[in-house]
């Protein structure tokens, strides 16, 4: 009895240990078919990425140029690989075994290690080191309650503004190329101009949305250089002859001859903010009417200091989709390039359109670049010296303290790649 007895304690604890044992040999079965290994022995076949060379060779211009990459073993699909510049994803436009074009990441660095990771491989590539620069330099940024409006540059490079603190003038400030700030003209009945430019022979003139030009006198107030106008005039531009051509927001033009002081008047229709002469044109963009408040750019060929011709629908801005009724857009200035290319400065998302010459084809300046917050505007702009574009940005809300926080207020230089048209009352 006691030897049977014994029998059966053996055989239960030979059974215990094999059902144990059965349990754990499944669990780890189990265990093996549902983790992924942490080495995958496909890649150990696969070789990594090469770079061999980036163009443009040293720096490129962040969040605008397309940089191509070259080298070997690159994935063949944009699906199958990542190019990080630093620890920024850059955006693939193009690839092949052997290259691969990426969108330049709006990252602003001296030193950026450009690396690619393709997804079948085990290591990454080689590093290439390389530059993004910013195309925009900041002139002059303002604080709280100091508000930038319009700019101009004489021919040595010195900018000018008028803005006020606490909506008071503060007058017209030089700025130096070297960045050094300086009162030039003290403070007149002006809150703000709408326009300031620099004449042959008569310094820097000034409209404020008023019936009359004024002359700014350095170190003094402002004079009235001609009045008697029968509307508010918003700006003027000088012409090849010397001709002063001036338009307001109430459907009038005027041409003015700085030596006699004699105006003539023309009523083509059109409410016009702004206005540039370049290449026998008369350029006047604004409102259609006021009830049709489509934004537009005119123009008018000048055919004698007494005549302008017909005015032709230039690039309708409403039209091309930037002004609706739901999302109106202003038109703030315009000027052009020396090849012909039209830039609108405007209060929406993308501050600068630039139209083509060729076929009216229209794009923003650097998408996404000059107002990546959207929560600024442009106010005013004026082609600098060279490639540089000088533009005015404020703040649309004060108050706004969300993130991404609104930038300053702030006078901006931009890297355009062109040159700029001459202003006549400059040369």
């Amino acid at each position: 009895m006691k030897k049977k007895y014994l029998q059966y304690l053996v055989t239960s604890a030979v059974l215990t240990i094999f059902v144990f044992i059965a349990i754990v040999g499944l669990s780890a079965c189990n265990e093996k078919n549902n983790v992924e290994p942490l080495y995958n022995p496909t890649f150990s076949n696969v070789l990594a990425p090469v770079i061999t060379s980036v163009s443009p060779s040293d720096s490129a211009f962040a969040g605008i140029d397309e940089i191509t990459i070259t080298g070997s073993n690159f994935a063949l699909s944009a699906d199958s690989m990542a190019v990080f510049f630093n620890n920024v994803k850059a955006t693939i436009l193009s690839v092949d075994a052997n290259k691969v074009i990426v969108k330049a990441p709006n990252l602003v660095k001296d030193t950026v290690k450009i690396k690619i990771s393709k997804f079948t491989a085990e290591k990454l590539s080689n590093i290439a080191t390389y530059k993004l620069t910013s195309a925009l330099a900041t002139i002059k940024e303002f604080s709280t309650g100091n508000r930038p409006y319009m700019i101009t540059l004489d021919n040595s490079a010195n900018l000018y503004y008028n803005s006020t603190l606490n909506n008071i003038s503060e007058g017209i400030i030089k700025i130096t190329p070297e960045g050094i700030a300086s009162e030039y003209a003290k403070k007149g009945g002006e809150t703000n101009y709408s326009a300031l430019k620099f004449a042959k022979t008569d310094g820097m003139l000034g409209a404020r949305k008023v019936t009359a030009l004024f002359k700014v006198v350095p170190g003094g107030a402002p004079t009235t250089y001609l009045s008697g106008f029968s509307k508010a005039v918003t700006d003027f531009d000088y012409d090849a002859n010397g001709s002063i051509w001036v338009v307001s927001s109430q459907d009038q033009i005027y041409r003015v001859n700085p030596n006699t002081k004699d105006k003539k008047t023309f009523s083509p229709g059109g409410l016009f903010r702004a206005c540039r002469v370049f290449n026998g044109y008369l350029y006047a963009a604004g409102q259609k009417s006021s009830t049709e408040k489509s934004e537009i750019v005119w123009r008018f060929p000048i055919v004698n200091a007494d005549s302008i011709g017909d005015r032709e629908v230039y690039f309708d801005f409403s039209a091309a989709g930037y002004s609706s009724v739901s999302n109106p857009v202003v038109i703030q200035g315009i000027t052009f390039s020396q090849d012909g290319f039209l830039y609108i400065g405007n209060d929406g998302e993308e501050p600068i359109i630039i139209v083509n010459p060729n076929d009216k084809s229209s794009a923003p300046l650097f998408p996404g670049v000059l107002n990546p917050s959207k929560k600024n505007k442009l106010v005013s702009l004026f082609w600098g010296e060279g490639y540089f574009l000088y533009y005015v940005r404020q703040i649309i809300n004060t108050d706004d303290k969300t993130t991404p926080l609104p930038l300053a207020d702030a006078i901006i230089k931009v890297n355009t790649r062109k040159l700029g048209a001459p202003y006549f009352g400059n040369n």
